[in-house]
């Protein structure tokens, strides 16, 4: 039942498995709220620039598409977290 309740659960006796899952969610974060200004900055950007007639239908699906994709690639980063490892306590 406490492994239900709990926010987090450590699976070995090393609290450095702490320090680690809070590096892993500091950077998670940080991916996140890139991905949503890129995104963002790219969508207000489509819209003011297929306001003026500078970019047509196609030209806006293309790039949220492609904001999509790199978003996408840049979560990815989130996988390595061999970098992340929290060094033993001597």
């Amino acid at each position: 039942a406490a492994i239900e309740a709990a926010d987090i659960v450590l699976m070995e006796d090393k609290l450095s498995a702490l320090i680690t899952a809070m590096k892993i969610a500091r950077k998670t974060i940080w991916i996140a709220k890139e991905n949503i200004i890129f995104a963002l900055v790219i969508k207000i950007g489509m819209l003011i620039f297929g306001a003026f007639g500078f970019v047509n239908m196609w030209g806006a699906v293309f790039a949220d598409v492609g904001v999509s994709v790199l978003c996408i690639l840049n979560s990815i980063r989130a996988l390595n977290v061999s970098k992340f490892k929290a060094e033993p306590l001597n």
